[in-house]
């Protein structure tokens, strides 16, 4: 009979998996509660956690910490260690229950013994930040090593911390190097920033490249420090004749401003401030306000300051808004002098296939307003099929209002610079 009741929670949380993920079936995320929730009243923790954590996100199910915490606590009763750890969260937090560190410490033990990562690097956390407890760093550390060596990478980026900071025991820059190396390996995106900024440093692990990459890849995974750093660089390099550093950084300080990075904004503004070169806007001064406020939101003192000296300065008459609404749009020529770059011709590759992935991913992934900005970089950097795309996107209102006027620009854009495919669209414009 048991063995019966065991088959059938597991195929319950099976088919949970399946509406849950869109496994051969659209997403379905009441359905997936539902399985969830037959596979959890049959006994198998994996299903009274995942209900559990349905329940906390509001997701398929009304949001009810109640509930997450006893299906928490019906998983934690048999023991499973992923129970106990989220049982544990629960009284850490006061969800469900009553804020209790000494409940949420008893059941991360339990965990741990179970060996989830989680609960040791938690335990961690409690000697680390001394919560109900004097701070010891030597425990602290001996239960992210733990935690760390079962590959937890928040783990592995506490240590490193701790050695680079000089607060561990025994620390040093060289085992830094390896922990963030260890949790580097999962993209842990902070891990990959530290290590960009230690190669990026002075001393013997210098080296530009390796900072770059470690930079590039902590971005992909959406760290926004990352962004504005590899902004910096290419904006600090000393290649005056190659204008295509100037047009990365522009586009790699974008995205740190869209992701709400205050010294990124700081810095945009001054570009625009100053107007130069393929910083150049009409509305330049209207943009720089809108950074430099967005910075002094975000914390930055540096766009406070700005702003107050900014309201003391007289407005721009009237003869001098309209010289600057004569001012070309135009990226400088000078810029397209790319193409004899092979590095630089590979990141335009790159920067055209990230827009891509924005313009065609699956949902929950596509942006088509940021894929729009991504081909507006690359078109102008010479890319015809960036210039294709817009003119796509212009006439089917995707990412941007439809406008069949522009669309037929982009498309004469691109046929003139040898995209045949660009024609038919043409015609059919016409």
């Amino acid at each position: 009979m048991k063995l019966l009741r065991d088959l059938q929670a597991y195929h319950s949380y099976v088919l949970g998996i399946a509406h849950y993920r869109g496994l051969f079936r659209p997403v379905d995320p009441v359905e997936a509660a539902n399985c969830f929730t037959k596979s959890a009243s049959l006994g198998l923790a994996a299903a009274q956690n995942q209900i559990g954590l349905m329940y906390i996100e509001g997701y398929g199910v009304p949001r009810h910490y109640r509930e997450a915490f006893r299906w928490f606590r019906e998983s934690a009763e048999s023991n499973d260690a992923e129970g106990n750890c989220f049982l544990g969260l629960m009284y850490a937090h006061g969800h469900g229950t009553i804020q209790s560190w000494e409940q949420a410490e008893q059941f991360w033990l339990k965990a741990a013994v179970g060996g989830n990562a989680e609960s040791m690097y938690f335990l961690g956390m409690l000697h680390y930040a001394g919560i109900q407890r004097p701070v010891c760093i030597a425990e602290a550390a001996a239960w992210f090593e733990k935690s760390a060596l079962t590959g937890y990478a928040p783990a592995a980026h506490a240590l490193g911390s701790m050695h680079r900071s000089g607060e561990h025991p025994s620390a040093n820059e060289n085992d830094a190097i390896k922990w963030f190396r260890l949790a580097a390996e999962k993209d842990y995106g902070p891990s990959l920033s530290a290590l960009g900024a230690i190669y990026q440093g002075p001393g013997e692990h210098h080296n530009t490249e390796q900072a770059a990459a470690s930079f590039k890849r902590a971005a992909s995974s959406g760290d926004s420090d990352a962004m504005y750093r590899i902004g910096m660089m290419y904006l600090d390099r000393e290649d005056g004749e190659n204008p295509f550093s100037d047009f990365l950084a522009l586009g790699w300080l974008k995205k740190a401003v869209e992701e709400n990075h205050p010294g990124a904004a700081y810095v945009l503004g001054c570009m625009y401030e100053g107007g130069e070169g393929i910083f150049f806007e009409p509305e330049g001064k209207s943009l720089a306000l809108q950074c430099f406020r967005k910075s002094a939101m975000l914390g930055d003192s540096r766009a406070e300051t700005k702003l107050k000296w900014i309201d003391q300065q007289p407005h721009p008459d009237k003869d001098a808004k309209e010289l600057s609404s004569l001012a070309p749009r135009s990226v400088r020529p000078a810029i397209l002098k790319w193409l004899h770059l092979s590095r630089e011709q590979k990141e335009l590759e790159q920067l055209l296939e990230s827009a891509k992935k924005f313009y065609a991913s699956e949902e929950g992934k596509k942006d088509p307003s940021r894929a729009a900005e991504y081909f507006r970089l690359c078109s102008a950097a010479g890319s015809a099929e960036a210039e294709f795309m817009l003119g796509q996107m212009y006439e089917r209102g995707e990412g941007v209002d439809a406008d069949h006027a522009l669309a037929r620009q982009h498309y004469q854009s691109a046929l003139q610079r040898g995209f045949e495919e660009a024609k038919a669209h043409l015609q059919k414009l016409s």
